[in-house]
């Protein structure tokens, strides 16, 4: 006689259907949820006109600004053009293996190879599908197994759930940082592996889970590291396992994965210990406190709800919320179950809430944009919880699902009422109208108490309808996945809306045309070292600035500037001192060239859709932009008097004063200011500044005293307009002028106080003492990515000899054979110190920190043979018997 079943774990009775079906193993449910989400998100974007389909492409923010030319950059160095060690496309040269370790190390990104550089806004809307599919795939993989003892025709279930998480709200969102989302790919490997070391089984996926998650992704790596430690206390718990036995094993095998991703791991962190952007935050453990109302993370739970600071977004759909509700009301897990999973449930929301332990999850970083990098945690524990009431659970009552949900929709409405001034944007009411042509109100309240209990009732009407049927049934299954279909279709639909742009035609356009005029510039060209500027990129801000500064490395030519988060600051310091402001420490804005500054760093060719004063015109490119050569480019290397320090004046135009007259030893006065007169008006201040005789350019800035940020439009004498004094705004613009006029005019839309400088350069006297400079140039200088030879003349021991690559500890430099460590000019360009005689100068550049990275990996390699060999051994006798 079977003995009875334990009322915990009691389950519904195994439909006869279901009882001659093989039950499908975790690997055919992962496929079949791959699948499933990649059939979804096609129908998307069939229907609203996505790549291949259409014209729209998910070139939202930073996928635009960075990845889409990081991508290009990508192919190029399979094509053996680039390098991932060292890219003089990278601000004026840097080193490349910290952004290939954080943008570019998936191995999802090598599809971009398949895809033609004009068709690479198609590419990204591949790579985002196919991690949408991954990350399907692996949730149901990890659900599966972890809930594997029951085979009553739940399968469907995982499936559902793990499609959820595939199309998430943090997986659309982070479209736009798309390497983030390999973070949560591996995230349901990391937490099996965890389990399966806290069951006494092997711990080899915990190993290479971990190791490939901080391979693709270093970043979203260290979070899985940190959250899976918190889930193994969890699982701990949750199953009564030996403490220390588990965490002693757990911690050699995740030591040993940490170990094997040492050759992405070890440079990186070390490459960027030094930087100061999103420098640490650790005095935020010591400053106990909410970031944001934790009331919101309910109210949040609706698709479209884009996460800020002060509010995060978990949503998963209503089947992943119906699960996490009726797992606490659900009979077959016991009390202490319940508790244990509410309290880890309650850390995890207190992750995204609590100031100390969003500073822990943060990495102890300073997050300036894209706030809860890691919300894919708790998304992960939601439908987690969900897997386990849907496939562990004994089934609920007929009222339960409606009662559940209705309490959730009316305390959605009321949190979003009570804490409106704390919600953060609710863009599916717009959306709506855009995308389904339904027309809504956009008042957060009203958007909230009418598209979330739709939603939600919906699914609660057919979970009511079909209570009296048995949860493992095929019929009510089936129906659940139909319902889930249409609110995945719905949402996901409205949520990619708005993380994409309808510019497919023009980005193809663009880079056609991009690709065309730097040939054309590169063909043209006499040879020898020289950098290329451009007025603008292929994005634009509604602003009217730009934030595509990475076109050196997606187009191949050598650069000023650059937009990725392992900047050169050195860099970006020198050259905002010049008049090239850096913003956030991560962007170099060159948009508005400066004579002087690009004939000191060797900018040759200007890419600009307007004259550039000073430069000739070599390309007449219709209805896009054209080449302008400046004749002022100074040689890649020449002898300099004087050194100047990193420190200087303010005012970029007496900087660039005190530079020439350190270059050529004599005071050099290259700019004065410029008179004006003032119209002012309400509403709008003109500048008319007098035009003087000679051969001149005109420059100015124009600051606001009491804005408020949001910058000034700002007409440039009716050529081009810019918005002065704002995020990614010029600091130092070129005033056009007219031989036609008595004065150029420079209009100010505002109406705070503002704070304007002009200064007039003179041609005659830069063009005299350009050619000082150029008299003594090096003999020759061969610059390439990563390696310099220059041959230059000491007249006497002691000279200076100024070259145009930026200088750091990576570089060996030798002269005449013997090893010399140089300064740096501005604190940034590199200068030897020449013998009297013939000087041979080499520079070679030695990436950083690699020879431990490689010892790191080997060593974890040999570190996870032995731990599986010497695990096995143990276990094999019990195993036996």
């Amino acid at each position: 006689m079977e003995k009875a079943a334990k009322p915990s774990e009691a389950l519904a009775e195994k439909p006869a259907l279901a009882k001659i079906k093989r039950a499908l193993k975790p690997a055919e449910l992962a496929l079949i949820s791959a699948l499933c989400t990649v059939l979804l998100v096609l129908c998307v974007f069939a229907l609203l006109g996505y790549a291949p389909f259409g014209n729209r492409s998910l070139l939202y923010s930073d996928a635009g600004y960075q990845y889409y030319d990081l991508l290009l950059y990508y192919k190029r160095v399979f094509a053996g053009e680039e390098s991932f060690f060292y890219s003089l496309g990278k601000s004026m040269g840097g080193n490349n293996y910290a952004v290939f370790a954080y943008y570019l190390a998936s191995p999802v990104v090598l599809l971009s190879l398949l895809f033609k550089p004009e068709d690479t806004a198609l590419c990204l809307n591949v790579i985002a599908l196919v991690k949408f599919a991954l990350g399907a795939a692996t949730a149901a993989y990890a659900l599966s197994e972890r809930f594997s003892d029951r085979e009553d025709g739940r399968a469907p279930y995982a499936v559902m759930i793990a499609v959820s998480y595939g199309l998430s709200q943090y997986m659309i969102s982070q479209t736009c940082n798309v390497m983030w989302l390999d973070g949560a790919v591996m995230l349901p490997l990391v937490i099996l592996g965890t389990y399966r070391i806290v069951k006494g089984r092997s711990g080899l996926l915990l190993c290479v889970s971990i190791a490939l998650s901080l391979i693709f992704n270093w970043y979203t790596g260290i979070i899985n590291c940190m959250f899976s430690a918190f889930w193994l206390l969890f699982e701990i718990v949750l199953l009564r396992s030996r403490l220390i036995k588990s965490a002693l094993r757990y911690a050699v095998y995740m030591l040993s994965g940490i170990l094997v991703s040492g050759i992405i791991l070890i440079p990186v962190l070390l490459i960027l210990s030094d930087r100061s952007h999103g420098s640490g935050q650790l005095k935020e453990l010591l400053m106990p406190g909410f970031i944001g109302n934790p009331l919101s993370l309910i109210s949040n739970y609706a698709p479209g709800v884009v996460s800020i600071k002060g509010g995060c977004s978990l949503y998963a759909g209503s089947l992943v919320l119906f699960g996490v509700m009726l797992f606490f009301l659900n009979k077959a897990f016991d009390k202490r179950t319940k508790i244990v999973t509410g309290v880890f449930l309650l850390f995890t929301a207190m992750s995204l809430v609590f100031r100390p332990l969003v500073t822990v999850f943060s990495i102890f970083r300073n997050v300036e944009s894209y706030w809860y990098r890691y919300s894919y945690t708790g998304i992960f524990l939601l439908c987690f919880i969900a897997a386990a009431c849907f496939l562990k659970g004994n089934g609920f009552k007929a009222y339960q699902p409606l009662a559940s949900g209705a309490v959730f929709a009316i305390l959605s409405v009321l949190f979003t009422i009570l804490f409106q001034d704390r919600i953060q944007r609710f863009i599916y009411a717009e959306n709506l109208n855009f995308t389904y042509g339904v027309f809504m109100e956009t008042v957060p309240s009203v958007a909230v108490s009418k598209v979330v209990p739709a939603l939600i009732f919906m699914l609660v009407l057919f979970l009511v309808l079909l209570a009296k049927q048995k949860i493992g049934s095929d019929f009510k299954a089936a129906i659940v996945s139909i319902v889930l279909a249409l609110e995945m279709l719905l949402t996901s639909g409205l949520m990619l809306h708005f993380y994409s742009t309808e510019q497919v035609a023009d980005t193809s356009d663009y880079v056609k045309n991009e690709m065309q005029l730097v040939e054309k510039v590169r063909s043209g060209d006499e040879g020898g070292f020289y950098r290329v500027a451009q007025t603008s990129g292929r994005s634009a801000a509604k602003t009217g600035n730009t934030a595509s500064y990475n076109e050196g490395l997606a187009y191949g030519y050598n650069a000023i500037s650059s937009f990725i988060s392992d900047p050169e600051e050195e860099q970006g310091e020198f050259l905002a001192k010049l008049g090239y402001p850096f913003y956030s420490q991560t962007i170099t804005v060159t948009s508005s060239p400066i004579l002087p500054a690009d004939s000191l760093l060797g900018v040759r060719y200007v890419l600009s859709e307007y004259d550039c004063p000073g430069m000739q015109k070599i390309t007449d490119f219709e209805g896009f932009k054209n080449a302008y050569k400046n004749p002022y480019c100074l040689p890649a290397a020449f002898i300099a008097k004087g050194v100047t320090a990193k420190t200087g004046e303010v005012n970029p135009f007496e900087y660039q004063n005190q530079v020439y007259s350190d270059i050529t030893g004599e005071e050099v006065k290259l700019y004065r200011p410029a008179e004006f007169t003032v119209k002012e008006d309400k509403k709008v201040t003109e500048y008319q500044i007098l035009l003087p005789e000679g051969n001149y350019a005109i420059y100015g800035r124009v600051r606001l005293v009491d804005g408020d940020g949001d910058g000034a439009d700002t007409d440039i004498n009716g050529v081009y307009a810019l918005t002065a004094d704002r995020f990614l705004s010029p600091d130092v613009f070129a005033v056009p002028v007219s031989s036609d006029e008595p004065y150029a005019s420079v209009k100010v839309f505002t109406t705070f106080q503002t704070s304007v400088e002009f200064y007039i350069l003179d041609l005659d006297v830069f063009g005299e003492t350009i050619q000082k400079i150029r008299a003594k140039q090096a003999q020759s200088a061969d610059i390439r990515a990563g390696s310099a030879k220059i041959t230059a003349e000491g007249s006497a021991d002691g000279e200076k000899l100024f070259i145009s690559v930026p200088y750091n500890d990576s570089w060996k430099v030798k002269i005449n054979g013997t090893d010399t460590v140089p300064e740096t000019f501005g604190g940034c360009m590199t200068v030897v110190t020449l013998q009297k005689g013939m000087n041979e100068i080499t520079m070679e550049y030695r990436p950083p920190y690699m020879t431990a990275g490689i010892i790191s990996t080997c060593l974890g390699i040999v570190m996870t043979a032995l731990t599986v060999f010497i695990y096995s051994k143990k276990t094999r006798p019990a195993k036996e018997k």
